[in-house]
C-alpha cells in the first residue's frame, strides 16, 4: 500500500516508481537514521497532502512535454501561407 501511494494511484507505472523510491530511500536513509520508518511515514504524509498524485503523476507531464516533439509536416512549416 506504501508503494502505491508513494508511486502514484491510478497508473500502471506509480506502483513501480513507488516500489523504485521506496527501496531507495530505505538503503539511503536507514544508514543515517535508526527510524527511516518515520522519515518515510512523513514523506507519504506530506505526498498526500501536498502532491495527491504520488510521484509518477507529478513527473509524468513532466516528462512528456520534455520527451515529445511537435511534428509539422512540410508543406505547414511557414503556417501554410504560402500554399495557394
Amino acid at each position: 500500500m506504501v508503494v502505491t501511494i508513494l508511486g502514484g494511484v491510478g497508473t500502471l507505472y506509480g506502483p513501480i516508481v513507488g516500489a523504485i523510491a521506496y527501496t531507495g530511500m530505505k538503503d539511503l536513509i536507514s544508514g543515517w537514521i535508526a527510524n527511516w520508518e518515520l522519515f518515510i511515514g512523513l514523506l507519504l504524509v506530506f505526498i498526500m497532502l501536498a502532491g495527491e498524485k504520488g510521484i509518477w503523476s507529478t513527473l509524468e507531464p513532466i516528462l512528456k512535454s520534455a520527451f515529445s516533439r511537435r511534428r509539422v509536416s512540410p508543406g505547414l512549416q511557414d503556417g501554410g501561407e504560402n500554399n495557394r
